[in-house]
């Protein structure tokens, strides 16, 4: 509780596995997607905190899907 008898507000990422009952891990994997709206704005960093009084949305089309693999080659010339 904050002095005022508030709540403390808590990570973005604890308060939307609880809402959705998923791990935490799953949670953050939707927030960093851009999935997740606070209150109507789409947040991207799982450490943002919010408040009790404050709503959040996840999206209808939200999927967890790995990412494509891809490989990266960088071209280093000999005399450098």
């Amino acid at each position: 509780m904050t002095q005022t008898g508030q709540p403390e507000p808590q990570r973005l990422a604890k308060r939307l596995a609880a809402q959705l009952a998923c791990s935490r891990s799953d949670a953050e994997n939707y927030i960093a997607g851009g999935w997740v709206r606070v209150d109507g704005v789409v947040v991207e960093e799982p450490m943002e905190r919010v408040h009790d009084h404050q709503t959040l949305l996840l999206d209808p089309k939200a999927k967890l899907e790995p990412l494509a693999s891809m490989t990266l080659i960088w071209h280093k010339p000999a005399n450098r």
